[in-house]
């Protein structure tokens, strides 16, 4: 089981006059059970101390107010003490140093102090301030609680999620409706706190009565149907007995129609299968037409070409053997033509050449005869296979499908 929490007391006091006195409180009431702090030891260098010291003095459950002559004149020590009463926390003013009665904070003055000045023993007064601050006890631990919730709550927005629930909210309502003095009054966030997570909570029970409400209705209401089904069908039993023969009869005849027209689907099935083949065969052989055409054309350029070469050689030729009467009769005597003696040639190396050009001259007509004997050879066994798949389309369709289609003639040479 966990222990009970110590009462958290922050201790306000000025350094210039307070601070070994604030360090010999400290370790007092850590030994009595408490858990003391203050800003000496609780306070980074360089933090905000306003926004530092007001979370200490909020976490706090009470605040005791350290009283000598530079508290009583110290603004930070003032600015800690109406925060203290802003957030309604339990001030327990202790005397170190006497001063003026008319010097110290008028929100002190209304209260008892516990003197540890001169002449009063240390121990005495720690003992007094023990038992003040064990006063009110779990009070004052539930005020410092509550009041951290609330101003989570109303710092990040006033959700609900942050509002309190079920057991929670019932102890603060009662821990609200139990506030004696001189415990601290809850503060105004307490109130409104609270009374939001009781506004809340109803909100949450009259929508959970309704849901409860409609599932009780609609249970009824599935009640009253099912009573009203039982007795309509005790008394339709015969009817639907007779009903199920007769639509059985007919779900028979039905099921032998629903297997013919599946039996004939599945043969339209078949036939535009076989039909989407052909097409596709048809539409290879168009392709290979449209390639030898191609092939054919080019082939065509090509000997268009190879025409224009030779041409153009043979008038080279004309020109280099144009010759003078004496060279012509010279050449029937096969005599070699002094143009061409000039340039370094022999008799036979001039005949060998003569030879040669006829020979190539025949090798290139027989290949271009060859070509175009095969190139048309391929074009009408193209042209046959097409014919013959579009007259199976034809028969496979049966009149109906292909009726109103456009079929893809094959490409003229």
């Amino acid at each position: 089981m966990s222990e009970t929490p110590a009462l958290r007391v922050f201790i306000s006091y000025a350094r210039r006059d307070c601070t070994e006195f604030a360090e010999e409180l400290l370790a007092g009431l850590d030994v009595a059970g408490f858990d003391p702090f203050l800003d000496k030891h609780d306070i980074a260098a360089g933090e905000d101390w306003e926004a530092r010291l007001g979370g200490l003095i909020s976490a706090a459950d009470t605040v005791v107010f350290v009283i000598s002559p530079a508290s009583v004149a110290s603004e930070r020590c003032a600015w800690e003490v109406a925060k203290a009463e802003e957030l309604s926390k339990r001030i327990i003013p202790v005397v170190a140093l006497s001063v003026n009665e008319q010097e110290a904070p008028q929100s002190l003055k209304r209260r008892n102090y516990i003197f540890f000045s001169e002449g009063h023993s240390f121990a005495r007064g720690l003992g007094e301030l023990a038992k003040a601050l064990r006063t009110d006890l779990q009070w004052v631990r539930e005020h410092t609680r509550l009041g951290e919730l609330a101003i989570r709550w109303h710092y990040r927005g006033r959700l609900e999620p942050l509002l309190l629930r079920g057991s929670e909210l019932d102890a603060a309502k009662e821990w609200l409706a139990g506030w004696q003095a001189p415990a601290p009054e809850p503060t105004e966030l307490h109130r409104a706190f609270i009374g939001e997570s009781e506004v809340q909570e109803a909100g949450r029970f009259a929508e959970e009565r309704a849901r409860l409400e409609a599932i009780a209705l609609a249970q009824e209401e599935r009640e009253l149907l099912l009573r009203r089904v039982r007795m309509g069908a005790q008394v339709s039993a015969g009817a639907t007995l007779l009903l199920l023969a007769a639509v059985g009869v007919g779900a028979w005849q039905v099921v032998q129609a629903n297997s013919r027209v599946s039996s004939a689907e599945g043969r339209v099935l078949l036939t535009e299968r076989e039909l989407e083949d052909a097409r596709a065969e048809l539409s290879d052989i168009v392709s290979q037409l449209t390639l030898a055409q191609t092939t054919l054309d080019s082939n065509a350029r090509i000997r268009s070409e190879r025409q224009a070469s030779a041409t153009r050689q043979l008038e080279d030729v004309q020109r280099r053997l144009e010759r003078t009467p004496e060279q012509r009769s010279s050449a029937g005597s096969g005599a070699l033509p002094p143009s061409i003696r000039s340039a370094g040639v022999t008799q036979s190396q001039w005949e060998t050449l003569q030879a040669e050009a006829r020979r190539a001259k025949a090798r290139e007509a027989a290949l271009q005869a060859a070509s175009e004997h095969v190139l048309q050879t391929e074009l009408e066994r193209s042209r046959d296979e097409y014919l013959r798949l579009l007259r199976e389309q034809e028969g496979a369709a049966g009149g109906s499908e292909g009726e109103g289609q456009d079929v893809p003639a094959p490409p003229r040479p």
